[in-house]
Formats: structure tokens, C-alpha cells, sequence
């Protein structure tokens, strides 16, 4: 008797540790987000978030959507993209080496590219008349009505999305990114252009650039930047969503996106917020985003290797992380000038004058 006990309690503890080993196996296995998931942030809201106000246009990138430039009439371009990005007041050489770099590059033979700078209002005097200095000479800024803190970053994207929503028409591509990014203008162009083998520019999907995440989990570890806690959304993973690094739409889908922010509740990681939950109540599931090539390689404080850098399409300085001290200016130009010497088809540049 006491040997059949003990080969039953064996038996009774293996079968236990097999339960276990089981249930850590299937925890392990990459899960998937699920619209009931989404919560509060999958149903409308009754109030309708309020416009922003703009003190500041970006008036010569809005000739350029109205009139053309480098003699490409509107309605002669094969299309067009504005890239807005996010910037803050004090950032003013950050924007110049973009403008002498990659934001230089207005058209790539019958396709036009512009760049305009989205920031928030300060209570410094000084850098707010700089800042209008800088406008009346680029005409590339866009000044919304709240401060410009962190905090506020989402209301920022918003306000580059509702500017594009008055703007741009059908045939122009929307793309949100970061001014410590670098953008591989030819890489991007050819990428779009083999996106349009398949469908028309008015009709690509949502394309993760940097970076596509697709089995994303919240940090829940309150001292991470990116904490966000059970009670805000008890998910065990993300929607499918692009990291804000950069991302591109056409100015359709911008319009939707902008119309049903009005009405989503707030969350303050903008990425997740604006492409996971917002793109999902457009419908589709995840038929309307894609990776870009690269998007998937991504990882914290990663650099592009060299041999990397010759088909990347953007690489990131990590200039808006607290705990990295980098020089992004210095960065962009220096990594800048190893892609320039390599472009092939440099001739088709029309290009504005440097800052």
C-alpha cells in the first residue's frame, strides 16, 4: 500500500509540473490583440475634441501644395508627400540640418517632397520672435495653441493631422516623424513608388517606417516612460501599430484618422493611440498597415550598422530619449553626407537653398 501511495503522489506532482510547463509554453506564445480588448478606445466619446488654432502657417509649403514648385504643376505630379515633423520651440538647429539635408530635397523627378515642422507655443519672448523669424524666412512652420511639453505630444501629431486634413488633396501622402530622424529621400521614394505597383497612392495602406510592431506589450513597469497601467488598459497586448519614429498615410485615411480622434478618448502613448486603436475603428482589422522594409529590425537604442545604411529608408539619433546624450545635429550631418555621396540619381534633385 504505502508503494502505490507513493507511485500516485508521483504520478498526481508530474502531472502537475506538466500543467505548468504547458501553461508557461502557451504564455510564451506571441498572443494577439483583439478589438474587445480596446475598451474605452474603441467607442466613441459624446463630446467632440475642440479644433486647434494655428498662429503660425506653413505658408510657402502650402504654395507649393497649391501651385507646385521646380516647375511640377499639381496636377502634373505623379505625387506628392508633406513629411510633418514634431519639433519643439527651442529645437531651431535640429530643424536648420534638416533643412539642409534631407528636407533640402523638394522633387525627385515628377515627385514632390516638403517638410514642415510642427511645435507648441513657450513663454519665452526670445524664442518665440526667433521663431517668427524663422517662419517669415522658411515658411515651413506650424505654431498650434498648447504649450510645448512632452506631455502635450499627441495634441502636436494632432494638430500636424488636422493642418494636413485643410491642405492636402487627393494624390499627396501624409507622413508623421521625429526631428532627430534622417530620411534616405531616394530609399523613400522608390519605396513608395514599389507600393504603387500595386494600387494607386490615394489607396496605400498605413506603412510602418520606424518601426512596425505587431505583438507589442504595455510596460508595466512604473518607472518606464512608456508605463501604462492596468486600470488604463488591461490588454495584454497592443493593437498592431507604428512606432512614432515615422509613419506614412494618404491624405484620405489622414482625414478619417483626424475625424475619429475627435471622438476617441485620450492616451497618451500618441503612437498606439492614433495608428493601433484609431486605424482599427477604421476597419479592416489589420488589412491596412503594413512594414516597411526594415520596420521589423528596430530595437531600443539601436544604430544602423554600416552595411545597413546602404538600404535603409530613415535612421534614428535617439535625441528625445533622457537617459542618451547625443549630438543630433552633428549626427544627422555627419550620416547625412555618407548617404550623399552615394546617391545615383542626383540629377533628378531640384533642391532648395540650404539654411
Amino acid at each position: 500500500m504505502p508503494q502505490i501511495r507513493w507511485s500516485y503522489q508521483r504520478c498526481l506532482i508530474g502531472t502537475f509540473a506538466l500543467l505548468l510547463s504547458c501553461c508557461f509554453f502557451f504564455w510564451l506564445i506571441p498572443g494577439s490583440y483583439n478589438d474587445a480588448d480596446g475598451g474605452r478606445y474603441m467607442v466613441e466619446t459624446e463630446d467632440v475634441r475642440d479644433l486647434a488654432t494655428f498662429a503660425m502657417r506653413p505658408w510657402r509649403v502650402e504654395e507649393t501644395v497649391n501651385y507646385g514648385i521646380c516647375s511640377i504643376l499639381p496636377d502634373k505630379m505623379k505625387w506628392g508627400i508633406v513629411s510633418v515633423v514634431k519639433s519643439a520651440v527651442a529645437n531651431r538647429n535640429r530643424r536648420n540640418v534638416i533643412r539642409g539635408t534631407w528636407g533640402k530635397i523638394c522633387a525627385v523627378g515628377d515627385v514632390i517632397l516638403r517638410v514642415v515642422f510642427v511645435v507648441g507655443k513657450s513663454d519665452n519672448a526670445t524664442l518665440m520672435e526667433q521663431l517668427e523669424e524663422e517662419n517669415t524666412k522658411f515658411g515651413d512652420l506650424l505654431l498650434y495653441d498648447k504649450p510645448d511639453e512632452p506631455r502635450f505630444v499627441p495634441f502636436k501629431i494632432l494638430a500636424g493631422m488636422q493642418w494636413a486634413t485643410e491642405i492636402l488633396r487627393d494624390g499627396w501622402l501624409y507622413a508623421s516623424t521625429d526631428d532627430d530622424m534622417l530620411i534616405h529621400v531616394p530609399h523613400l521614394v522608390d519605396y513608395i513608388t514599389s507600393l504603387l505597383s500595386n494600387t494607386d497612392v490615394d489607396n496605400v495602406p498605413l506603412s510602418c517606417i520606424y518601426s512596425y510592431q505587431n505583438h507589442d506589450i504595455p510596460a508595466r513597469d512604473p518607472k518606464s516612460k512608456w508605463f501604462i497601467s492596468k486600470l488604463v488598459f488591461p490588454g495584454r497586448f497592443w493593437p498592431t501599430y507604428c512606432r512614432g519614429g515615422m509613419y506614412m498615410i494618404p491624405a484620405a485615411m489622414n482625414k478619417e484618422l483626424f475625424l475619429i480622434s475627435r471622438r476617441t478618448n485620450y492616451l497618451y502613448l500618441d503612437d498606439v493611440w492614433i495608428t493601433g486603436f484609431m486605424r482599427r475603428k477604421l476597419g479592416n482589422e489589420d488589412k491596412n498597415i503594413v512594414a516597411a522594409p526594415g520596420a521589423q529590425k528596430w530595437s531600443d537604442n539601436e544604430y544602423l550598422k554600416e552595411q545597413d545604411l546602404q538600404t535603409a529608408l530613415v535612421q534614428h539619433m535617439w535625441g528625445n530619449i533622457d537617459d542618451i546624450k547625443t549630438d543630433v545635429p552633428t549626427k544627422l550631418r555627419s550620416v547625412w553626407e555618407l548617404w550623399e555621396k552615394k546617391f545615383t540619381n542626383s540629377e533628378e534633385f531640384c533642391s532648395l537653398k540650404s539654411p
